[in-house]
This record gives C-alpha cells, structure tokens and sequence, in this order.
C-alpha cells in the first residue's frame, strides 16, 4: 500500500506548496531542501517517519556555436522523487527514455544515503537524512 506523506516542504518556490502528485515541475540547477513527514502501519502499529533530502542539480550544457552554427542545447532531464517512508530512493527519465538505475551508493547507513546519479547527460546528488519529526 502506497501512503503519502502528511506534510512535505519541497524547499523551492518552484513547486507550490500544493502540488499534484506525479506533475513535473521546472527547478533551475542548484541546492535544494526538501523535508517530509508522515505515518506509516507496520503491521503491529503506526510509526512515525521524517526525513530531509538535499539535492543538486547541475546544468548539463550544449553545445559550442560559431558564427554559422547554434550550437544544440543540452539534454532535458526530468528527475523523482520518490517520498518513502523508508527512505526515499531516486528515479530519473532521460529524454522521456527510461534510465538504466545506474546510481553510484557513496554513503548508506540507517540515518543516511548519499547518491549520485552515473547516468550519461544526467547530473545529480542527493543526501537523504532520517530526522526527527518537526511538529
């Protein structure tokens, strides 16, 4: 069963604070914060759960133009992010085409992970932090 997170601060006015869930919103490159909370049923009992996520965004660019020639731009990319009670993970598109999942592990333990994605024409690292509930 998939459960949404009761309160979620996307930390960039580019998203509004209610958005739809699945839309595609446009982030220039950058540092973000974002933070999220919820319950979840374990089975026995409902847990609580919060976590931050720091992301970077690069800007992947195009290519030189001369006098004669514009030069392509860069590729689009669409980044998810996947608000898990566990723990979020990282999904991509590249291109409207799927990515491979090819995502570099550089740190995981049970308060954090730290990725980055390996992917070509993709740039992006995320650190997702378990904390405590702000409320």
């Amino acid at each position: 069963q998939i459960v949404e997170p009761t309160y979620i601060d996307a930390g960039t006015h580019a998203i509004p604070p209610r958005f739809y869930w699945g839309d595609n919103y446009l982030i220039k490159p950058g540092f973000y914060n974002l933070y999220y909370e919820g319950s979840v049923w374990t089975g026995q009992s409902w847990a609580n759960y919060a976590w931050e996520v720091t992301y970077e965004i690069y800007e992947v660019p195009g290519e030189r133009g001369d006098w004669y020639y514009h030069g392509a731009n860069g590729p689009d990319n669409y980044f998810i992010l996947e608000c898990s009670p566990y723990g979020p993970y990282i999904g991509s598109n590249y291109k409207s085409n799927e990515t491979n999942g090819a995502y570099e592990v550089l740190k995981e333990n049970d308060k954090e992970i730290v990725v980055r994605q390996k992917a070509d024409g993709i740039s992006m690292k995320v650190n997702y932090k378990k904390v405590e509930m702000r409320n």
